[in-house]
């Protein structure tokens, strides 16, 4: 079974942070065992740091779990954690969908997480545009 979840979202670019990290490698080949040598071509395995980079989460966005992530490519998609504040007008098993509606739950959106959006503007360093759509969770 799916689970379809039709409601306003902000999606922007996903943003990135550089941090250092020890792997085990034998200098070609990254190892998640204990060995001393390399399974694969049999090289010293040595403790190595290295720099990568990870995306960043809704969370170390904004410092607070308001808003739910999903990561497409090379974008970060957020929905509302807190989405009851529209879900009590619209509970019934089919209803109409007409820009009435999208622009009020938009709104609605906007309202109970202009905080988190000013957050992100100022993190981001651009202007948030609400959009509205699904999220289809299987």
């Amino acid at each position: 079974m799916c689970n379809i979840k039709l409601e306003p979202y902000i999606v922007i670019p996903t943003n990135y942070i550089n941090f250092e990290k020890t792997i085990k490698t034998c200098g070609e080949h990254e190892t998640f065992n204990w060995d001393k040598y390399c399974s694969k071509c049999g090289k010293k395995i040595i403790e190595k740091k290295v720099i990568t980079k990870r995306n960043l989460c809704a969370y170390d966005l904004l410092g607070c779990e308001n808003l739910a992530h999903y990561f497409i490519g090379e974008f970060m998609y957020l929905f509302s954690n807190k989405i009851e504040y529209i879900q009590h007008q619209y509970q019934t098993n089919i209803f109409e969908i007409n820009v009435d509606i999208i622009d009020d739950m938009k709104e609605q959106f906007v309202n109970h997480h202009k905080d988190d959006i000013a957050t992100l503007e100022k993190r981001i360093g651009s202007k948030i545009d609400v959009k509205f759509g699904y999220l289809y969770l299987d």
